[in-house]
């Protein structure tokens, strides 16, 4: 058995990013390891068995996934998702303009 740590000193893995691997195993979504990512767009998930989820979105042949991480393992699952279900977690400059110029217009009609 391993422990996971710096040296002697062992180190927690983060809660949230176990109940997540466990809340996919347990979905019955089709699920593969994946190369550990630190950049890419981050979505939440807002529809379907995973709803309130966030990881990395990658596009492949077969469709879209959700890479969930576990930083301290450096490990990471990907798992199959609709593309319907998932909204972008952190908005871009461009979706962050286009907001504040509706609200500015929203604003001005009321």
């Amino acid at each position: 058995m391993q422990i996971v740590g710096r040296g002697k000193t062992p180190i927690p893995i983060e809660e949230q990013e176990i109940a997540a691997i466990q809340r996919v195993s347990s979905s019955g979504l089709s699920t593969m390891p994946w190369p550990y990512l630190q950049v890419g767009q981050v979505a939440r998930i807002e529809e379907g068995p995973l709803q309130g989820m966030s990881g990395i979105v990658v596009r492949i042949k077969s469709g879209f996934k959700l890479v969930l991480s576990v930083q301290l393992l450096q490990r990471s699952i990907a798992v199959e998702i609709d593309r319907a279900w998932i909204r972008a977690a952190h908005p871009t400059r461009a979706e962050e303009h286009h907001r504040s110029a509706a609200e500015l217009v929203d604003a001005a009609t009321c």
